[in-house]
């Protein structure tokens, strides 16, 4: 009942044994007293165990509480919640039952069941009954059974132990390490390793070790047939010696002189070799057995079986957090445009990614065949010039053969003094592609204690393809945007617009380097003025040249002497015949004829300007109707005139202005008319400069959108 606590680790056990000639039982011996005795009479658990009995097989109850068989003698009403009953059979015949009992819920594995019914054996093969009633008449062993059954139950801790430790291990180097302990100890070895075979290098490394040197552990690796454990890893069968020297086939070894027996057994699985168990004695302790061996041989399968489970857990995670960073990683990389800040990235997450010292990153030139470094990560900031020149001369060596490369490769070139010099034989390159063709190069500077890994090569080939577009992407865009923005540049007026008997001031706060908003003033005689305020959707070079056709065009009907309606009817019939069906353009186009004190004008789905009356004080928003530009063909545009004499002002602006927010609340136009109320005899400038600084400061300097403002005001001629 001991061995059945201490092994199984249950808070009770208990022996019940049946009458000879009776059905009568009877509890004989208990390790501990019940927490509730049971009812009077009633032997503890006798209905569980008579259930053991008829069916001569063990039961597992993990909650007593719902098993009817409980019933006689209830276990549960004593306080226990789980039990396993073992039957202890004489022969063919039930002579009893083994309880094991817990007072805590508890699920009992399979080893718990086998270590029970292998102790309720043991039992029965040290019981004889003899005469009438419950006399239990006991006999001298015979010779070398005491020891016998002493060794089965040391083998079953073992097992127990063993199982324990498998089910307990979260880690593959938990695992290595608690398997390789709990053999030493069940064979009383001196000396032990644990190897795990490499199917990619096809060598065996050490993943646990006792009482050998640390620096052995740290770099010991043996190939296929190399060894005793490469021998027994070929053969895949074990190998017992008592006299390595005296063994032909390991004379060229130099075996240790303080081992006097070892033993070395293989871990496999079906036919796949998982990895090698060493267990050594040392001299002063007696030879491993045939017995110790076989034992040894008997647990290797199930712990291979669990290392390989272990494996390929790791491995499905490792690969599922590899493929969620190189996920979010490509995420980060292709969501920018600026191509500096994505090069700085490329380079910190290609670091990361494969856990490098250091990762440099070059652009590739393939017609001048060369490469021009583009960023940096990790390492020292002020690394000397022979280093980055090394790394160059790895990147081109990667470009140019399209392929990993690593620095020990140009070791064999005599002009690759560097990598000599530098003893960078690990640092590797990997080219960049896009669409098959090389963009960059990444150089990557391992740590000293990271061994190459192909795994995180092949993931940084991966990342290269993400990367790669990456760059494109950046550099085709910083292309266009630089076309558009000396498209835009020739668009607008930089300077001061004069036109005698108007105040003019304008201004563009572009959100972007490149925007969709522009302005034009068009001289048409001595007496009249065009003015437009547009804003075209999207930013890209497209939209530049959109805006370009549109504001020439625009000028040429405009200088036809064309109302403000009829300009943009037949710019839009242009537009809608030329244009992308994505391309839409909000315009207001008026003419301020100033021998009349006039103000005619249209709009194109824009924004109503705002104006001012410089007599009273008052605004009003002057709309018109009219679809956007590029929508429908045959769209009209209604034409409307105001009075606009001098000390009148009027305010162009695109949405930008109006639709900057704070706490999701909209600048909005009102407070644009209230201001110019409150401001009303200022100056042009000085109106515009009013109002930018009271937009910035209600949205806290951030800008949404691009934002263009053109106030006119009429003066005396």
């Amino acid at each position: 009942l001991d061995f059945v606590e201490t092994l199984l680790h249950v808070d009770a056990a208990e022996i019940v044994l049946r009458e000879l000639n009776g059905q009568k039982l009877a509890t004989v011996a208990a390790s501990h007293t019940p927490p509730d005795p049971p009812v009077s009479g009633l032997c503890l658990g006798e209905g569980l165990a008579r259930a053991a009995m008829e069916s001569s097989e063990l039961l597992c109850v993990p909650d007593l509480a719902t098993d009817a068989r409980d019933a006689l003698g209830s276990l549960c009403s004593a306080g226990y919640s789980s039990s396993l009953c073992a039957p202890i059979l004489i022969g063919d015949n039930p002579a009893g039952a083994l309880l094991a009992l817990t007072v805590q819920p508890r699920t009992f594995t399979i080893g718990d069941m086998e270590l029970l019914w292998e102790i309720a054996k043991a039992v029965a093969e040290g019981l004889m009954a003899r005469g009438p009633g419950w006399v239990i008449v006991p006999r001298e062993p015979r010779d070398g059974e005491a020891e016998a059954a002493e060794q089965r139950l040391g083998d079953l801790r073992f097992f127990n132990e063993l199982s324990d430790a498998i089910i307990s291990s979260t880690t593959l180097t938990e695992l290595a390490e608690s398997a390789l302990r709990i053999s030493m100890r069940g064979v009383e070895a001196g000396i032990g390793s644990l190897m795990l075979f490499d199917p990619r290098t096809r060598r065996l490394t050490i993943a646990a070790a006792r009482g050998l040197p640390q620096n052995l552990v740290k770099t010991m690796s043996q190939a296929i047939g190399e060894g005793i454990a490469g021998w027994v890893a070929q053969h895949q069968k074990p190998l017992l010696l008592h006299s390595v020297e005296d063994d032909m086939r390991f004379q060229a070894l130099h075996p240790r002189r303080e081992i006097s027996s070892a033993l070395s057994i293989p871990l496999r699985t079906r036919d796949r070799l998982i990895g090698v168990l060493n267990l050594a004695r040392i001299v002063g302790q007696p030879h491993f057995t045939e017995r110790q061996s076989q034992l040894l041989e008997t647990v290797a399968n199930h712990l291979a079986i669990a290392i390989e489970r272990m494996r390929l857990h790791q491995e499905m995670k490792r690969r599922s957090l590899q493929l969620s960073t190189l996920i979010e990683v490509g995420k980060t990389v292709t969501s920018m445009l600026d191509l500096g800040v994505v090069s700085e990235q490329i380079a910190v997450q290609a670091r990361n990614l494969v856990r490098a010292a250091s990762a440099w990153l070059f652009y590739y030139d393939p017609i001048n065949d060369r490469v021009r470094f583009a960023a940096r990560s990790g390492g020292d900031p002020a690394a000397s010039e022979a280093r980055r020149q090394l790394a160059g001369e790895l990147a081109l060596a990667g470009a140019r053969l399209n392929r990993l490369v690593r620095g020990r490769e140009l070791r064999q070139d005599p002009g690759r003094t560097l990598v000599e010099s530098l003893e960078a034989g690990e640092w590797y390159a990997v080219p960049f592609r896009h669409r098959g063709h090389r963009v960059a190069v990444a150089v990557i500077e391992p740590r000293p204690d990271q061994p190459p890994d192909p795994d995180s090569d092949e993931l940084l080939e991966q990342f290269g393809s993400l990367a790669g577009v990456a760059i494109q992407n950046a550099r085709t865009y910083n292309r266009q945007r630089a076309i558009a923005s000396v498209m835009q540049e020739s668009m607008l007026s930089t300077g001061p617009v004069r036109f005698e008997g108007l105040e003019i001031a304008h201004r563009l706060i572009p959100e972007h380097e490149v925007g969709g908003d522009y302005y034009d003033f068009i001289p048409l005689d001595r007496d009249r003025l065009g003015v437009v305020m547009a804003d075209v959707s999207g930013s890209s070079v497209r939209a530049a040249a959109y805006t370009v056709v549109g504001k020439h065009a625009l000028r040429a009907y405009a200088r036809e002497s064309l109302c403000p309606a009829e300009v943009l009817h037949r710019l839009n019939q242009m537009l809608c015949a030329e244009a992308d069906a994505e391309m839409f353009i909000s315009v207001f186009y008026g003419v301020f004829d100033l021998s009349r004190g006039v103000l005619s004008y249209a709009l194109a789905g824009h924004e109503p300007p705002v104006l001012l009356r410089g007599e009273t004080g008052r605004t009003e928003l002057l709309r018109a109707n009219g679809l956007l530009l590029g929508v429908q063909e045959n769209a009209q545009f209604e034409l409307k005139e105001r009075r606009f004499v001098p000390g009148d002002t009027l305010v162009l602006y695109t949405d930008g202005l109006t639709e900057g927010r704070y706490r999701r609340k909209p600048f909005g136009i009102e407070r644009v008319r209230e201001f110019l109320r409150n401001n009303r005899d200022r100056t042009a400038q000085e109106l515009l400069d009013g109002i930018v600084t009271a937009r910035m400061r209600y949205t806290e300097n951030r800008m949404t959108d691009d934002t263009s403002i053109v106030i006119i005001r009429a003066r005396p001629r």
